[in-house]
């Protein structure tokens, strides 16, 4: 009896006494899982093994032993002896409970989930699996394990040595508290790779193609995914060319023209971007019209039926005519502006966007001291009358529609209807600091207050900061935690670059928040911190100097900067596509030494992995600082020095890029579009095949 319970003591400690064997750790899944089943048996296999340094199976259940510790993964049989019923699971719930010895791992799955992932090869939404069973998985392994995915890769993942905890007399049941999770992150592959068949700023396809593998797993892990289906996106881009017949459908201008910019053609691409005539009741009878027509037998009694999308073609609202006047609320800048007044008399395709405030950059901006008045009202009876017209059909109908460009400020007099999904996409990029939150705040909580009860955040602060070294997490995660208490049900960010190393604190929360969104920033700082052991403050001390760039200057002040930067076309530098041309003017020699100073510090205290992360973390900085001092030379007009400091860059940036550093090909085809770069590509296919 006491040499066994020394044995017992012992294997608790995982350590090993001869003639005692520690117990049997067996993993069981279904005798014909699921995809995510399978996929949640081996995650589960993968970190106990990282966790414990021992041996781990998988097992079907027909071959489950019967000694040891077992652990019970998606809908098995031995669910009924414990009191489970696996059909009363809600989609995305999940389930951890121990019995004894055993521990069970199970949840509800989107319906269909395995055959319409295949079909739509939707990876940047789904990630690699989902559903309830992996999401109980993983809330053991950061729960009871300590696990952390700090950024993709193996040296990203934090796995505490530790034994297994027993969970005898634990039941603990969630759900995913956003109903959508979107972090748009399959650029080098859906753009670059698979489509175009070009490989930018990558050496060695084999890196490529492992970067992609890396992030799209570790999305998974931060639970990438959705419950419900949404139609987002500018949804009558085809509507000017399919109705050049009927100029009536879409805005007019002072001039009274219709249909297309003025200086261009009806059937040229580029009026895919020009607005509705949205208080049109025709164009309302169309939109809807269409919506059932496709759906014609397929609406059903107590079930939502398919969104409506009706989101604008990614420009401004400017129609002038009566009606759309009409629908407007009073504002005095109707009257001061030179668009409203009929001082501008046309739009033409390059400055659409210079009736509104924003960052976009590459299609001009606002009329420098001229503030444009705000055309919400129209766009929500816009939405209203949709969502009327279409719960005739069928009560629950619903409207996805946009709060964004001129109409992003909350509406003063019309409020959002029952129905209408509000998609709000705020202006900010770069900076990010306290004045952006706060008009951030002012805007959600006044949609929010106007109706808007289902709200989805669809930022595009992802793009601030280019591959730099950068953070607006604190921000990023405050603005999230107010949103969430504020209507916020499902968020889908745009777009997530790869710049790992140099913007690795803010990739972290912008995952991280998905599956939490009321997690503090202190909270996710703290464990991303605690992945570099006694080199925790030193990194905390450099990632306060990333999220301080946000204070060296005005959104505004930012923009005169663009404007002193400007691209090959002419257009603002700074801005979402071509950050990398202000970059001379934000960062200097001394920053940069003063932020490696910090990491050498945190590497001297560290050692093992711990080290290597702060090495990590460095090697972005020495990235950062090489591009900084291209565009240095650049802007000096010495083509022989500009030369060296890009060979210099590139020649970096190969000797790295195996180290999962960075995705560099948005980057570099960024760097050759708008700055002229001398980027050179490769055709992918004869270098090595496709990524999928």
């Amino acid at each position: 009896m006491r040499k066994n319970r020394i044995c017992l003591a012992v294997g608790l400690m995982g350590a090993l006494l001869v003639g005692c064997e520690p117990e049997k750790l067996t993993v069981v899944m279904p005798e014909k899982p699921t995809t995510s089943e399978a996929f949640a048996a081996r995650e589960l296999q993968y970190h106990l093994r990282k966790a414990t340094g021992r041996d781990v199976s998988v097992v079907s259940e027909p071959a489950v032993p019967s000694e040891g510790r077992r652990f019970f993964v998606g809908n098995v049989k031995a669910l009924d002896a414990v009191g489970v019923r696996y059909d009363a699971f809600q989609v995305e719930e999940r389930l951890v409970k121990g019995v004894g010895r055993d521990a069970y791992f199970a949840g509800g799955e989107l319906p269909d989930y395995d055959r319409a992932r295949d079909r739509a090869k939707d990876y940047d939404t789904y990630g690699l699996a989902g559903g309830g069973t992996l999401y109980a998985v993983y809330d053991f392994l950061e729960k009871e394990m300590g696990v952390r995915w700090i950024w993709p890769g193996e040296l990203g993942e934090v796995v505490p040595k530790r034994p297994v905890p027993m969970l005898d007399g634990v039941e603990r049941r969630g759900v995913e508290p956003l109903v959508e999770r979107c972090l748009r992150g399959d650029l080098e592959a859906t753009r670059r790779i698979s489509i175009a068949n070009r490989l930018w700023g990558w050496k060695d396809p084999e890196n490529a193609r492992r970067e992609v593998q890396a992030r799209r797993l570790w999305l998974t892990r931060n639970r990438v995914g959705k419950r419900r289906k949404f139609l987002f996106g500018h949804a009558f881009t085809a509507w000017p060319n399919k109705y050049a017949n009927h100029p009536e459908y879409f805005a007019q201008q002072p001039s009274g023209l219709r249909g297309h910019f003025a200086d261009s053609k009806p059937g040229e691409d580029v009026n895919k971007y020009y607005p509705l005539c949205v208080s049109n009741p025709t164009v309302h009878e169309m939109i809807v019209g269409a919506w059932k027509r496709s759906n014609a037998g397929n609406f059903k009694p107590g079930v939502r039926p398919p969104y409506i999308n009706c989101c604008e073609n990614d420009s401004p609202g400017f129609c002038t005519c009566e009606r759309c006047r009409a629908w407007d609320a009073d504002d005095p800048r109707f009257r001061t502006h030179p668009y409203w007044n009929g001082t501008v008399k046309d739009v033409q395709k390059n400055n659409r966007s210079f009736m509104a405030r924003e960052q976009w950059g590459e299609d001009g901006a606002a009329l420098e001291g001229y503030e444009p008045p705000s055309v919400s009202d129209r766009y929500v009876r816009f939405y209203n009358a949709i969502v009327e017209k279409a719960r005739r059909v069928h009560p629950l109908a619903g409207v996805c529609a946009y709060a964004y460009s001129n109409y992003r400020l909350p509406p003063k007099e019309t409020k959002v209807a029952e129905g209408v999904v509000l998609g709000f996409v705020p202006g900010v990029i770069f900076p990010y600091g306290d004045a952006e939150s706060a008009e951030f705040r002012r805007n959600w909580g006044g949609w929010n207050a106007m109706g808007a009860q289902e709200m989805r955040y669809r930022p595009n602060y992802m793009f601030g900061g280019g591959s730099m070294p950068y953070s607006s997490a604190k921000h990023m995660a405050s603005d999230i935690n107010f949103a969430f208490a504020h209507g916020l049900f499902a968020i889908d960010q745009d777009s997530l670059l790869g710049a790992w190393s140099a913007q690795a604190m803010k990739n972290y929360v912008a995952a991280r928040i998905l599956r939490a969104p009321d997690t503090s920033y202190e909270t996710m700082f703290g464990e991303f911190l605690s992945a570099f052991g006694k080199g925790a403050d030193d990194v905390r001390r450099y990632c306060e100097m990333l999220e301080a760039l946000n204070d060296r200057m005005s959104e505004d002040e930012w923009t005169r900067l663009g404007k002193s930067n400007p691209t090959k076309k002419g257009f603002p530098g700074g801005t979402w596509k071509n950050f990398v041309l202000n970059v001379a003017d934000l960062y200097s020699e001394e920053w940069f030494a003063d932020a490696d100073r910090l990491l050498v510090a945190a590497a001297e205290k560290t050692d093992g992995a711990e080290r290597a992360r702060v090495e990590f973390l460095r090697k972005g900085l020495r990235d950062g600082l090489l591009t900084y001092r291209t565009r240095v030379a650049q802007k000096s007009g010495d083509k022989a020095k500009f030369a060296e400091a890009f060979r210099t860059l590139v020649d970096y940036r190969a000797s790295v890029e195996a180290d999962g550093v960075c995705a560099y090909a948005w980057f570099a085809d960024a760097e050759d579009t708008h700055a002229g770069w001398p980027h050179v590509t490769q055709k992918y296919r004869k270098q090595g095949g496709k990524v999928r």
